[in-house]
């Protein structure tokens, strides 16, 4: 069994999606970029900082608030505007950005400094982008943690298997996803990603329903598996997959653009 939400009130990470759309078009992506709903209802940022909002009036604490997408610097004005919310907000302890980190001209120094993690996600042979990236941050924004996550494999996520309800009991009792994955989107929570993804908001906790912090508890401790349980493919222990396969080549049109982008401002950032 999962460590319900504890009595404390802390919810250990709590992921927003900016925007459905990314720069790589990876393989069995986690995310279903390419086929994912827009994560929002009317003006992005809005609606994300409207639904942390009730949470957190409810008295809910967010460990770990942390930014996805897609990719989430290709919503530049929807970045800066969480990114500011959050960092001003005391019910939300850690901010965190996911980025595969190959468009760093929509990241500047001012949005560093309100984020605590840069994570990038390394699709490249070679430790070059990232280490370039932890050169320009230690410059501008030293307090910001820079974390590559390079991964050789993945769980596969498509797939027409199915499980009967008991297994798929035995999924929502043990989910990896469950625990690390809870997602804010379209005025939902979701137990995990994925099921945002499918767009499957009947499955969600429709926030405009809950009038209590113990609604969400309930909601999240629930001994009980979803319909998208039975077909979890990332619970399955299918053979895993290469991560980060592209269709096509723009991993090597976008990396140089990248490193010569960081380049740039190093030696911008030495002249000073």
């Amino acid at each position: 069994m999962l460590e319900p939400l504890p009595h404390t009130n802390v919810l250990r990470e709590l992921e927003v999606s900016l925007t459905h759309r990314c720069t790589l078009a990876c393989g069995e992506c986690g995310f279903f970029v390419r086929q994912q709903p827009v994560p929002h209802k009317g003006v992005a940022h809005v609606a994300i900082t409207e639904g942390l909002d009730q949470l957190l009036r409810l008295g809910l604490v967010v460990q770990r608030l942390v930014i996805v997408g897609g990719e989430p610097t290709l919503a530049r004005e929807t970045l800066s505007e969480v990114c500011r919310y959050a960092s001003a907000c005391e019910g939300i302890r850690e901010l965190e950005l996911v980025t595969n980190g190959l468009s760093p001209d929509r990241v500047d120094a001012r949005l560093l400094h309100q984020v605590d993690r840069l994570v990038i996600s390394e699709y490249l042979d070679g430790p070059e982008l990232l280490d370039t990236w932890r050169a320009w941050v230690e410059m501008v924004a030293p307090e910001t943690e820079v974390i590559g996550r390079r991964h050789a494999t993945w769980d596969q996520w498509t797939g027409d298997a199915c499980v009967e309800a008991d297994k798929a009991l035995e999924f929502w009792r043990s989910c990896w996803y469950r625990k690390h994955c809870i997602t804010l989107e379209r005025g939902c929570l979701f137990s995990c990603s994925r099921i945002a993804k499918l767009g499957r908001d009947h499955e969600g906790l429709q926030l405009k329903e809950v009038v209590s912090l113990d609604d969400v508890r309930e909601w999240l401790n629930a001994d009980r598996a979803l319909p998208s349980c039975m077909t979890c493919i990332p619970m399955m222990g299918l053979p895993r997959v290469p991560a980060g396969v592209q269709p096509d080549e723009r991993l090597e049109r976008l990396a140089p653009r990248a490193l010569h982008i960081l380049k740039k401002r190093l030696e911008r950032s030495c002249l000073k």
